[in-house]
C-alpha cells in the first residue's frame, strides 16, 4: 500500500543527511566508478524542521517534504539530492502528497476510526525489522521520534489510519468486477487502440574532449564492460539500475 511509513532505506538516508546538514552543492559519488556527478546538475536535499505548510492548524515541515520527495524519486537517495531540472516538479508533487495525507489523517480522526492494539504491535515489529540493525533503528528513533517509542507508535498509527480510510473510501468504492470491465471494453474498443510507441534506454560512456590514447582505451574498456553487463539484464528495471551506476549521460538518473 502507498500509505505507510517509508522504508528504512529512505529514513536512514534522512538520518545521514540531517546529521551532516547536506551542503548546498553536494558532490554525489557514483557507486561503480567513484566519479563525482557535476554539482551543477544536482539540487541539494537540505533537511531541517522549518515549517513549509499549515493544514487546518497542523504544521508540516521541510523534513516531511524532503522525505516524500525521496519517496517520489528514490534515485535521489544515492546523490543526497535531485536533478535541478526535475526538482521543482518533484517538490510540488511531494507537497501536494503530504497535504493530502494530512487531510486524510484528519478525516480519519474526525470519524474516530481506531487501529487495534494487535495490528499496531505487528506493524511496529515489522517496521523495526526493516532496519539493517539495532543501531540504525535507534538512530531513527532518536532523530525522528526524540527517542520515544510512543511517538513512533503514533506515526505508525497515523499511517495505518490513512491506509484504512483510503481502503474504505477509494479501494472498496472503486472496485470493478471483471464482468463490468469486459462490458465497458466491449462497448468502447476505440479507447484502447494506440499507435506504435518506441521506448529506448541507453548507457553512455562519454570520454572528455580530445582524449589521450590511454583515456580512449579506458573508455572503450568501460563501454565493453557495460555492454557485457547490459546483455545480462532481463528487464527494464534491471537495465535502468545498471544505467544509474554506469552511464555518463544526464538520463542515467531516469532509468537510462
Amino acid at each position: 500500500m502507498r500509505f505507510r511509513l517509508h522504508t528504512a532505506s529512505v529514513l536512514l538516508l534522512m538520518i545521514s543527511a540531517s546529521s551532516a546538514q547536506v551542503a548546498s552543492h553536494p558532490q554525489a559519488l557514483r557507486p561503480e566508478t567513484g566519479d563525482r556527478l557535476p554539482a551543477a546538475q544536482m539540487q541539494a536535499a537540505v533537511v531541517n524542521d522549518k515549517p513549509v505548510v499549515r493544514v487546518n492548524g497542523t504544521v508540516l515541515t521541510n523534513r516531511d517534504l524532503v522525505r516524500e520527495m525521496f519517496a517520489i524519486f528514490p534515485y535521489g537517495q544515492q546523490h543526497n539530492g535531485f536533478p535541478k531540472s526535475m526538482e521543482p516538479e518533484i517538490r510540488r508533487g511531494a507537497l501536494e502528497m503530504i497535504i493530502f495525507e494530512e487531510l486524510v489523517y484528519q478525516e480519519a480522526e474526525r470519524r474516530k476510526m481506531e487501529i487495534s492494539a494487535a495490528r499496531l504491535n505487528q506493524a511496529q515489529a515489522d517496521f523495526k525489522k526493516s532496519f539493517p540493525g539495532s543501531k540504525q533503528y535507534q538512530e531513527y528513533l532518536k532523530l525522528e521520534c526524540q527517542g520515544s517509542t510512543q511517538a513512533l507508535r503514533q506515526k505508525i498509527r497515523r499511517s495505518l489510519l490513512i491506509e484504512e480510510l483510503m481502503k474504505t473510501e477509494v479501494e472498496a468504492k472503486s472496485a470493478v468486477s471483471l464482468a463490468q470491465a469486459k462490458a465497458y471494453y466491449d462497448k468502447n474498443p476505440k479507447e484502447y487502440v494506440y499507435g506504435e510507441r518506441l521506448s529506448i534506454q541507453t548507457i553512455s560512456i562519454i570520454p572528455p574532449a580530445n582524449p589521450s590514447a590511454e583515456v580512449q582505451k579506458e573508455a572503450r574498456k568501460r563501454a565493453e564492460d557495460a555492454l557485457r553487463q547490459a546483455k545480462g539484464t532481463k528487464s527494464y528495471r534491471e537495465f535502468g539500475l545498471l544505467a544509474e551506476k554506469l552511464s555518463d549521460d544526464d538520463w542515467h538518473v531516469n532509468m537510462g
